[in-house]
This record gives structure tokens, sequence and C-alpha cells, in this order.
């Protein structure tokens, strides 16, 4: 008799990111006289922050989480992906292809440094963030909460267009990211009761005019050394073709929002 163990599903995601787009929410303007640079909107600074923490907890999911039978879980004193350390408890599920997931994060001077087309969010958090919901990758489902009641945050949002924009605050935190069976993911939330939302995927990305680039940024950011830490792979689009030529093939990520990509691993950038 053949014994097969439920096992915890992967929401893979590498260093090398994509932008936001669709952005809503209050305050401020992100026009300022040509050539020059100026502050960015308080919606567009909470729009990244929010994005880069989501997108660190997938990534600390990946690393502990993910591959891991389900049930019940207590991993303590774990790295965050640039120091710090994270404790994750609670429980996780499997039914019919949905992976359910009612975790806590609880992190201590936790450090993430997330990299987009316009930004770099290089934060250092410490409180507890609960992510609670399911999700499916291959019928494009997502529903996950991620919510703080008191997270602090320091750091700062690196700007290409707009001056750098310091972080320091503690703040009630929630963010719903939800993708219904197609390939539009929607995240709404708040930060501190500032409204975020925005959407990505859709009609606006069948255009696939960014592929060049898509290629050349992966290609740029290949076995670059960030704050000791080398970039060894990232994500390209499935649209654009199969990974470009010094990369390959390691995996695929068919939840992440914009996807599906291939995860590609750069070569010749470690010994492994």
């Amino acid at each position: 008799m053949k014994i097969i163990k439920s096992i915890t599903g992967v929401l893979l995601l590498f260093v090398l990111a994509f932008s936001l787009i669709h952005c809503s929410g209050g305050g401020g303007s992100d026009s300022g006289s040509s050539g020059s640079k100026n502050k960015a909107s308080q919606s567009s600074i909470d729009s990244m922050v929010m994005w880069a923490i989501n997108s660190s907890i997938i990534t600390i999911y990946n690393q502990n989480v993910a591959g891991t039978p389900v049930g019940s879980k207590n991993i303590q004193a774990v790295s965050c992906p640039y120091g710090g350390t994270v404790n994750i408890t609670g429980t996780t599920s499997l039914s019919n292809g949905t992976n359910g997931v009612n975790l806590s994060y609880d992190m201590t001077n936790c450090k993430i440094n997330v990299t987009g087309s316009s930004a770099t969010v290089i934060l250092t958090i410490s409180g507890i963030i609960t992510e609670t919901g399911s999700f499916n990758s291959g019928v494009k489902f997502k529903n996950i909460i991620y919510q703080s009641d008191d997270l602090i945050l320091d750091g700062t949002v690196d700007w290409t267009q707009y001056d750098d924009s310091p972080i320091s605050d503690n703040v009630d935190y929630l963010s719903n990211v939800i993708q219904n069976y197609s390939d539009t993911v929607s995240t709404t939330g708040s930060i501190d009761g500032r409204p975020v939302s925005w959407t990505y995927g859709g009609d606006d990305d069948d255009d696939n005019s960014d592929c060049n680039a898509q290629r050349t940024a992966l290609l740029e950011n290949c076995c670059e050394d960030v704050g000791g830490v080398i970039l060894v792979g990232g994500p390209f689009p499935k649209r654009c073709g199969t990974c470009p030529d010094g990369t390959h093939i390691v995996g695929e990520d068919n939840i992440t929002d914009g996807g599906p990509y291939w995860q590609c691993g750069c070569d010749g950038c470690s010994d492994d």
C-alpha cells in the first residue's frame, strides 16, 4: 500500500520583482517639475511598503513552510531574508488542491530588501503578522489576508523617480490579496488607517512589449551582491518565452501577481 503525505503548497518568489499598476489611495501628488526629483505621494509609499511586506512574507513562507507536511507549525528563530529572526506558528491544510494557511509570523528585527522597477524597499520589521486564507495555483485562486495590530517599521523606500522616503512608524496593517480564477490579482487594505489598493494582471498585461526589459533586468541583477546576499535568480514571465540565455529553469511560480513565471537561476553565481 502506498502512503501519500499531504504537503504544504509553494508560493515561490525570487528577489527580482515587478512594478505595481493601478495604484489608488489618498494623499499627495506623484508629479513634479520636469527633470527634478520630488516627494512621492503617501499612497505610492504605502503601496510599495505593502507590496514589499507581502512579498517578504511569501519568501519567508517559501523558505520555511512550503514543502513541509500539512498540520501544526512551530518553527522557532529562523532567519529573515536579510537578517533578524522570525517565529512561525499555526496550521496549514490541503483539500482538493487548495492550500489553507492560518499562520503567525512573530518577527524580531526582521530585515527585508525588495526591488521593483520603480523603487527598492528596505525595512526592518518587528511585530506579529498573521496570514490566513487559502490558495490554489492550479486554478489561479487566492484569498489571503495579512494583518497586524502593532507593526514596527524602520527603513526607506529608495525611488528611482522621487526623493527617498524614510519609514519609521508603528502601524496597524491589513492587506487582502484576491485572485478569482483569473489572471487578475487585486490587493486592498490599509496602513495605519490609510487605504491602499491596486490591481495587477488581466487585459492590461496582454501586451508583451515589456519582455526585453524583463529579460534585461533579470540578467543585470544576476550574481549581484546586495548587502552581502548574492542574487542567484529571479522570475521571468512565461508569456515572454523560456528563461533567457545565461540562466536556467529551476522552477515555476503560478501564484505571484502578474504570473505565471519561470523561476530562472543565474549561471555561474555559486559553486552549488
